[in-house]
């Protein structure tokens, strides 16, 4: 029984019936709550860092002297008491001197380092920081290069206590 007007035309296609149109649409039927839960499973991954973070780092340079801040962020949704320490590598400096602590006694400098390109320092401190807080005291210091404040470098601080996977560094450019 096939109607001769039909003949040759997309709806009597030989590949092309209603039951495959019906049995394809439930196919898809299925397929696609899959879609759904397979899109929105990522925002659900997405969250903080779950770690205690350097940021606004800034390194500024001032002819020979470079001045150098920041402060840390607790996203561990926790608060996180006690003792914290920041170690910073410092790079683009030939002949470094010491840096010199400007934190006014809100974090202690810990022993100074001295690389081929510049200095490794860590910066310390006790106090108690709440959940999603900002550190109150920045922690600052400068050094004064002895290139005659020419060329570039960069400053990079992580807070290695207390040590948590998800701590992330903050990094400064200078030039």
């Amino acid at each position: 029984m096939t109607d001769p007007t039909l003949e040759g035309s997309a709806l009597h296609s030989p590949g092309l019936t209603r039951r495959r149109v019906v049995k394809t649409a439930g196919h898809a039927a299925w397929a696609a709550p899959v879609i759904v839960v397979a899109t929105s499973a990522p925002a659900l991954a997405v969250s903080t860092n779950g770690g205690i973070d350097v940021v606004n780092l800034t390194a500024v340079r001032t002819t020979n002297t470079v001045n150098v801040s920041g402060y840390i962020k607790n996203h561990t949704g926790a608060a996180a008491n006690g003792s914290k320490s920041v170690s910073f590598v410092v790079t683009g400096v030939p002949t470094p001197t010491s840096p010199v602590n400007d934190s006014g006694g809100a974090w202690s400098m810990g022993a100074v380092t001295t690389t081929p390109t510049g200095f490794n320092v860590s910066f310390s401190r006790t106090a108690n920081l709440a959940a999603g807080a900002t550190s109150a005291s920045p922690f600052l210091f400068h050094f004064t290069s002895g290139n005659a404040g020419t060329g570039s470098g960069n400053v990079t601080g992580v807070v290695t206590v207390p040590a948590n996977a998800g701590n992330d560094p903050g990094s400064a450019n200078y030039s």
